[in-house]
């Protein structure tokens, strides 16, 4: 039961760590290497990977660092390089997004254990205004 629990935060942290970003700048995942947003990906990484701490879950493949979590980010990241991420197709039809899905667990679990959140606080807004503006 502990590594379904682990493999589904694993999951959300890569999901938070690449829609979110590809769905408000309009890229293909593989695009997130690039300068202009690798350092946001990393950012993301460091809020999730001090959560993931804070709730017991332990990085991917037995590592036991904030690195562990970027790694896996970044080889999924290679993996579906030319995908767009399905917020981003979400954005694109016009379509409420996961973002409370996605980022709202981890904003939640962020805030019960007293951590800094803001890029996900950040990024949650931004998805947020940007779907208001179709949805509404």
């Amino acid at each position: 039961m502990d590594d379904i629990r682990s493999r589904l935060w694993q999951k959300l942290a890569v999901n938070a760590a690449i829609n979110p970003l590809v769905a408000l700048n309009g890229v293909r995942n593989g695009e997130l290497r690039d300068a202009a947003y690798s350092g946001q990906v990393e950012a993301v990484v460091k809020e999730v990977a001090a959560i993931m701490l804070a709730e017991g879950i332990q990085p991917p493949k037995g590592a036991t660092d904030e690195n562990a979590w970027l790694s896996m980010v970044w080889q999924v990241v290679r993996n579906t390089a030319n995908n767009k991420a399905s917020m981003l197709q979400d954005v694109a039809a016009k379509r409420p997004t996961e973002r409370g899905a996605i980022l709202g667990p981890l904003i939640e679990r962020a805030e019960h254990h007293g951590l800094s959140c803001e890029v996900l606080n950040g990024l949650n807004r931004e998805i947020e205004a940007l779907e208001a503006r179709y949805l509404s």
